[in-house]
């Protein structure tokens, strides 16, 4: 039974491929919709599934282990597949489950124009089947092949429509700036299966205690192994969970169709490298190295992208932008050793980030695909339940109280203030209290823009569908109570008999017991950056242009990701480019053309020349054949007289 929830979405990819077949050979538009009555009906037993297995393991001791057959054995090393159900794992299976199977019900409604819709649908139930294969895996190596499987399936949905230019460009971006994470990935695995001899998470932590201490030396410094495992770990969960260095390719992801959007920021595609950690979280909570790396790297980018969000145009890139910046507070919480806190605000955040992203397609869907903000206006009176959900989202995504994103956001915020006496500690939470101000302003600089800004003149707009509406309401309600439902379990009282071994715990946080000002700190900030936003965008809009005006080489800088993107070109993509053309001409003039054309030019001239040698005459032959004669006898009796 437990199965079902890894094998149905696999199912459902295996039929909409065939009926996307049979759409692409015969142009059958019904397909499409069977194909889509047939996900959305698998993926929903799938969601069912995992949620009572859930409530069952929650109420059990024990996780659940599904072994499906031994892999490989070498030596001492055992590699099986098995499937394995813990309270972690089951969280992100329903969640992934579930938001998978909104995003496939939206889009239907969504794309129900486009021919392909079941082509897609069949990528979106793969790269469900692939992230749920992730999070249930019993070992690294099964965990490293749902990794790529993720990958791949991001490729395909980010170039679905391949008949386009940037999508193809943004799709290759993507895939091969992911392939720092595999690398790492991959080198983690091997120094992990050399300490501990196994890839297997359960011998893994059992083997922890006696082996923490092994060391390798480098230039006489001795520096724990554990230590290299958890840095070249973070690395891997820093790219696919797009941190700064890395967060290039998220940005450019948004050339997949929106709903693809939403499900890869809000279950599967970045949270697998918070997952990573929060699984690891055993040898992560050995030495704080790497905690202190995760704080130092994770707050410059919540409050680098958050301020980079504040010029984008692009309403998914806002968005988007504001993902990698939630990602960060994830981190943070990862950093000051609450796990818990950080899968808190991954659950919430996919909730209100889903909501996001499925609001957003209704507004481009209505405005015929147009995504740029600024060419939107007064569009609440249109669609006022989008007004509204995009309110509530935006209000989750700040940490409004109330709402979901208050819950995790303003706990993680506090579990920073209460070990501010470390120093990389302290940094990070200045950074997450000014990630605040910004957030407000571009999530008020959004909707201020969409729904308030001046209308644009002959524009053409689509109605959105009933069914369309219907799934934001349900996710515009998870965004108000999803915080207040889960806090007890997930960080409050409740927390060590939830979770039970599933993921370190380091101590029982109770936020109504917290004794800080952030909470007040916040509501100054939010309220500062909404006077703010309310003078620039409804006050006078034509300070916006002036001030874009005054500082050009600013706004040129925020609006291009402050040059990160560029900086790259430069120095590798350019320069890569550069290297690689020489050596095409070292290779050709140089190399090709003295030596192997050089050989090939005199074996051809020798050829021309022993070819007037075959005139057709038998007189001739005999006598080359006499002189050869000669010349054996003679190098015979050269050699005999030696």
């Amino acid at each position: 039974m437990s199965l079902l929830i890894l094998i149905l979405p696999l199912v459902s990819f295996l039929i909409t491929s065939v009926m996307s077949y049979y759409v692409f050979k015969n142009n059958n538009k019904v397909l499409n919709f069977l194909s889509w009555l047939t996900s959305i009906l698998l993926l929903g037993v799938s969601f069912v599934t995992a949620f009572f297995m859930l409530l069952q393991v929650v109420k059990s001791e024990n996780p659940i282990v599904v072994h499906l057959f031994d892999w490989f054995t070498s030596g001492n090393i055992y590699i099986n597949l098995s499937v394995y159900f813990d309270v972690l794992t089951l969280v992100m299976s329903t969640l992934v489950c579930f938001i998978s199977l909104l995003v496939h019900i939206y889009s239907y409604f969504y794309m129900s124009r486009d021919e392909n819709l079941a082509r897609f649908l069949s990528y979106l139930s793969l790269f469900t089947c692939s992230m749920i294969f992730l999070v249930t895996s019993s070992n690294l190596m099964q965990m490293f092949i749902g990794w790529e499987a993720i990958s791949f399936c991001s490729y395909l949905l980010i170039v679905f429509w391949h008949n386009e230019d940037e999508p193809v460009r943004a799709s290759t971006k993507t895939f091969i700036i992911n392939r720092f994470a595999d690398i790492a990935f991959i080198l983690a695995m091997f120094t992990t299966l050399s300490l501990f001899g196994s890839l297997n998470f359960v011998d893994i932590f059992k083997s922890l205690p006696t082996l923490a201490s092994k060391t390798f030396s480098v230039l006489d410094f001795e520096i724990p192994l554990i230590n290299l495992i958890c840095i070249l770990f973070t690395i891997a969960a820093f790219t696919k969970s797009a941190q700064i260095g890395f967060h290039i390719w998220l940005p450019e992801a948004m050339e997949a169709p929106t709903p693809v959007s939403a499900l890869l920021h809000a279950a599967t595609m970045v949270t697998a490298g918070i997952f990573l950690i929060v699984k690891l979280s055993p040898l992560f909570e050995i030495y704080n190295f790497s905690a202190n790396i995760i704080l130092v790297v994770s707050g410059f980018t919540a409050l680098y992208s958050a301020i980079v969000a504040c010029k984008q145009n692009d309403i998914k890139k806002i968005i988007a932008y504001s993902t990698i910046s939630q990602l960060s507070y994830m981190f943070l919480a990862i950093g000051v050793g609450s796990y818990n806190a950080a899968v808190f605000h991954l659950v919430n955040h996919a909730f209100f980030k889903a909501l996001l992203f499925l609001s957003a397609g209704a507004i481009i869907h209505f405005m015929s695909g147009e995504q740029n903000v600024k060419k939107m206006g007064n569009l609440w009176r249109k669609m006022p339940v989008v007004y509204v959900c995009m309110w509530i989202a935006s209000l989750a995504l700040i940490g409004f109280p109330g709402f979901s994103g208050y819950y995790s956001k303003e706990l993680i915020l506090d579990l920073l203030h209460n070990n501010s006496d470390n120093g990389y500690v302290l940094f990070a939470y200045y950074c997450a209290i000014a990630g605040i101000f910004f957030t407000t302003f571009y999530s008020l600089r959004l909707i201020l823009y969409v729904f308030h800004g001046k209308e644009e003149e002959k524009q053409i707009y689509h109605h959105n569908s009933l069914g369309m509406s219907f799934i934001l309401v349900i996710l515009a309600v998870l965004s108000v109570l999803s915080g207040k439902f889960l806090f007890e379990n997930f960080v409050g009282e409740n927390v060590i008999s939830f979770w039970k071994n599933s993921i370190f715990i380091a101590d029982e946080v109770n936020h109504n017991e917290t004794e800080t000002n952030v909470g007040l700190y916040s509501l100054i900030i939010i309220a500062c950056s909404t006077i703010i936003a309310y003078i620039l965008y409804i006050r006078d809009r034509s300070f916006v242009n002036k001030l874009a005006s005054t500082f050009p080489l600013l706004n040129n800088f925020l609006f291009k990701g402050m040059y990160i993107d560029w900086i790259y070109d430069v120095l590798m993509v350019r320069f890569f480019r550069f290297f690689s053309k020489s050596l095409g001409k070292f290779d050709d003039k140089v190399l090709d053309q003295y030596g192997p054309n050089t050989v090939a030019g005199l074996t051809f001239r020798l050829s021309k020349l022993f070819n007037k040698t075959q005139n057709g005459y038998l007189n001739v032959y005999a006598i080359v054949m006499l002189v050869g004669f000669l010349m054996l006898l003679t190098y015979c009796f050269i050699i005999f007289r030696v």
